[in-house]
This record gives C-alpha cells, sequence and structure tokens, in this order.
C-alpha cells in the first residue's frame, strides 16, 4: 500500500474525529448550560492551535430561527425590452451616482420591481466602455436572500441591459430551529481538511440561502434556510447551516 496516501487518509480521519467529538462536547456543554462564552472559549482554543485567524467580529448567535418559503420571480424578456426603450437617458451633464441611482430606481419602479425586498447595493463604473451599474440585493427584515441579484446597466447614460435572478420571500416556517453559534461554523469549515493549510476569517455574517441543488432544478418555490456566510482566504465565500446537528 502507498504510504502517503495510507498517511493522508489517517489524517483526514483523525480530522474528522476531531470535529465529530469537538461537536458532541459543545452540544453537550449548550445543553447542559448554555454558556455561550464557554463554548466560544472551547472553540476559541481550537482554532488557535489550527492557527486560525479571526480578523472580524462575531455577530451574537440568535436563540431560535425558521425557515423561509421562497417563489422564483421572473420577468417576461418583452415587458423589460419595452421599459428599457422607455427609459429616459440621464442628462448628459449630471451624470454622477445620485443620477444614475434615480434613473435606475425609477426603470424598477416602471417594471414594479421597487418593493421593500429590493435595497440598493452598489454603483460600479467601467470607464473604459462608459458603462455603469446599478445593482440591488435581495432583503428579508435585516437579513440578505443570498443568490439574488438585480442590476440595471447603462452605456453612455442609457439603459442598456436589465439582469435579474429574484426569489420573492412567501412565508415563514411553521416552528422555530434551535441554530449553532457562529464560531462553531468557523470550526466546521477549518476542520474539513484538505481545501487550505491555513484560514484567515475576514467576514460571517447570517443570511437566508438555498441549496444549490435544489435552486437548480426546474420548480417554482423552494426553501431558504438561515446560514453563516463565511469570507475568507482574500474573499472565498462558503455558506454553513445554523442547524444544529
Amino acid at each position: 500500500m502507498d504510504w502517503s496516501k495510507a498517511k493522508n487518509i489517517i489524517i483526514v480521519a483523525l480530522l474528522l474525529m476531531d470535529v465529530f467529538l469537538g461537536g458532541m462536547y459543545i452540544n453537550q456543554l449548550g445543553g447542559n448550560s448554555r454558556n455561550n462564552e464557554e463554548v466560544r472559549e472551547y472553540i476559541s482554543n481550537i482554532l488557535d492551535e489550527r492557527g486560525v485567524e479571526i480578523k472580524c467580529d462575531m455577530p451574537d448567535k440568535p436563540r431560535s430561527m425558521r425557515s423561509l418559503s421562497v417563489r422564483y420571480n421572473n420577468m417576461e424578456t418583452s415587458d423589460v425590452q419595452k421599459q428599457i426603450e422607455a427609459a429616459i437617458p440621464t442628462d448628459e451633464n449630471h451624470r454622477d451616482e445620485d443620477a444614475y441611482r434615480k434613473a435606475a430606481d425609477t426603470f424598477l419602479n416602471s417594471c414594479d420591481l421597487d418593493g421593500k425586498d429590493a435595497v440598493f447595493k452598489e454603483i460600479r463604473e467601467d470607464k473604459d466602455q462608459n458603462r455603469v451599474i446599478v445593482s440591488y440585493k435581495n432583503m428579508y427584515g435585516d437579513l440578505p436572500l443570498e443568490q439574488c441579484s438585480m442590476s440595471v446597466e447603462f452605456t453612455d447614460g442609457v439603459i442598456t441591459g436589465f439582469k435579474r435572478h429574484w426569489m420573492q420571500p412567501v412565508e415563514e416556517g411553521s416552528t422555530e430551529t434551535e441554530v449553532t453559534d457562529p464560531m462553531q461554523a468557523v470550526l466546521s469549515l477549518t476542520g474539513e481538511g484538505g481545501e487550505a493549510d491555513h484560514y484567515s476569517i475576514e467576514d460571517i455574517t447570517l443570511v437566508y440561502w438555498v441549496s444549490p441543488l435544489a435552486e437548480n432544478q426546474d420548480v417554482l418555490y423552494d426553501t431558504a434556510f438561515p446560514a453563516w456566510r463565511i469570507t475568507y482566504n482574500g474573499g472565498k465565500i462558503r455558506f454553513i447551516s445554523t442547524i444544529e446537528q
């Protein structure tokens, strides 16, 4: 048997056992005392041993959350094109960020897409092509609904494109589920093995997230679950379920 291959298998097995035993200990602490500080201290010691850098503040752990039923919401291409052709170009002498955002907001209003779930995200400018893109994110309350995007594209002050991948919140699930501490999500990410030799955690945010396996199916309705969105190692992103195992 190839010794190097066997050694790698043993290392991975030990890492998985570490995560499993750590998870059992954490759940025991949570079940007995709900002492979040004790849990975080225990996890912090493990992360220190692994050389994991935490470069962001850890958010508070909510006690429990509900899932969210969503409906995929698409527009007819012909209707969008009519609104693009009818849009008024921005004034050539006043093409600043405020003007572009106002024009994009007006366009969304004409398409009946300016609901409370559509929140301005950013404006990006490509001066080489005289192009400006105004983008929006989907929010349910104060939580982002991931995998949703909407953008209005301008070329020389004229709307020339519109992209939208959107999910409409329908209703919350009937039951609340206990969620993991964000530190436990970091422990899960860094204990998977094989992905990176070093982890630098840049941001961790609570979001609603739809499994890509479900999203790729030809369905009209889906379920978004709470998840921790972890940004690490120069902008890489992973979603870790908040549901306690």
